[in-house]
């Protein structure tokens, strides 16, 4: 589908529009969100902007003012506080909203990550939604503007963990009651699904099982056992299939050294790196790559 966009850029006082420099995109798969644009607008009567056909995925916070967004054949404000995830090739468009007198401060995210369908399975559980955050997204916002610019790897890590800060917030906010039971505890699929999505956008992190389980509100014990019953492995043995999955990618698509990747991974040693992966792929991380080229 040919990409479809029109605008009207009607702003006032301060613009702010960053753009990641061009760098190499050959590592990107370390990070499970890769930010392209980001900016904070002041949006006058005027403004709008279509689009439909594009790639990746538009976050939008409105920090004061009123907006109104079309997709998905509805209609929705977009208040202060508010926020809305939008899948970029779809259609949509969105503009000051008549009633604000003119103004709609708000900032946006144009941003990709290949994890995001687990992400969305928890947040629209049911008709696309606007979420209400409050003022929770502002500073990881402000921190996105201020490190985009930048665009090395520990800021390239920051910005993940912003992008992933602001899902986490909407999935808290789509998380439906649930009902415990007799021990006080309920471990649904979804919140398995949940405790997946955490894992694997922290894979490179030293994770405690305790963590994980808080993360989703299940004791550890309960946690371990739902965990396993529908992946059909431990935590920790998906941690780790994990972090080898994203070293094969590392090494099919960089030039970097077995022991640079083990680290970005998470090994604290390239020895224990180098007998975790043979154990899984069957072969080392060298010969793994030798056989790609071959």
């Amino acid at each position: 589908m040919p990409v479809f966009q029109e605008n009207n850029l009607d702003f006032s006082g301060r613009l702010i529009w960053e753009t990641a420099p061009a760098f190499d995109l050959a590592g990107s798969d370390a990070y499970p969100f890769i930010i392209k644009e980001s900016g904070r607008f002041n949006a006058r009567p005027k403004f709008f902007s279509k689009r439909e056909g594009a790639d990746g995925h538009l976050l939008l916070y409105t920090q004061s003012g009123k907006g109104l967004l079309q997709y998905r054949d509805g209609e929705y404000d977009l208040a202060p506080g508010s926020t809305a995830l939008i899948d970029c090739n779809e259609y949509h468009e969105y503009r000051t909203f008549d009633g604000a007198n003119g103004h709609w401060a708000f900032y946006w995210l144009h941003f990709f990550g290949d994890q995001l369908s687990l992400y969305k399975q928890l947040i629209f559980r049911g008709p696309f939604s606007v979420f209400d955050l409050g003022g929770a997204p502002l500073p990881m916002l402000e921190n996105v503007l201020k490190a985009l610019p930048l665009c090395d790897p520990q800021s390239m890590a920051a910005l993940s963990d912003a992008v992933h800060g602001i899902i986490m917030l909407l999935v808290k906010a789509a998380r439906p009651s649930q009902r415990a039971g007799k021990d006080g505890e309920s471990a649904p699929k979804q919140k398995i699904m949940e405790a997946l999505a955490y894992i694997k956008a922290n894979y490179w992190h030293a994770l405690v099982l305790e963590h994980v389980a808080g993360h989703v509100n299940l004791s550890t014990y309960y946690f371990i056992r739902a965990f396993k019953k529908y992946t059909g492995m431990t935590p920790y043995r998906f941690l780790i299939v994990e972090r080898v999955n994203v070293a094969k990618q590392l090494l099919q698509t960089t030039d970097m050294q077995v022991y640079e990747i083990s680290v970005m991974v998470g090994f604290r040693s390239d020895s224990h790196f180098v007998k975790t992966f043979k154990s899984i792929a069957g072969v080392t991380p060298l010969a793994y790559r030798l056989r790609l080229q071959g």
